[in-house]
């Protein structure tokens, strides 16, 4: 009997969490859904603020999930968008890395 409480996948330690968001988001190398893609244009935010919120920000670990649906965890990023708005990314990885949602903090608080 397996134990489906204990997600099969590791979540990533956040060195190398880090690493692996910096880079995809340096390199252009990932997939906004098209969850992502909607609240990203509802909410005005463009791919440089994406980019700039993971290169400069900071993960969350305390907002981190596993998707067992899907077999993967969630991964939350906040920094600043270029403008220096802040912003929270949500990530998975699947080959890319995945852009599942983005938020502006200061809507949360309206």
């Amino acid at each position: 009997m397996i134990d489906d409480s204990v997600p099969l996948v590791p979540r990533l330690r956040r060195s190398v969490l880090v690493t692996r968001v910096r880079k995809a988001a340096r390199r252009r190398e990932y997939l906004m859904l098209p969850h992502a893609r909607q609240w990203s244009l509802e909410r005005s935010v463009r791919a440089p603020d994406i980019e700039h919120a993971l290169l400069h920000g900071h993960p969350v670990p305390s907002r981190d999930r596993f998707v067992k649906e899907r077999g993967r965890w969630s991964y939350c990023f906040e920094g600043k968008d270029v403008d220096g708005r802040e912003l929270r990314v949500i990530v998975a990885f699947q080959g890319l890395m995945l852009v599942v949602t983005v938020v502006r903090l200061a809507e949360l608080e309206n």
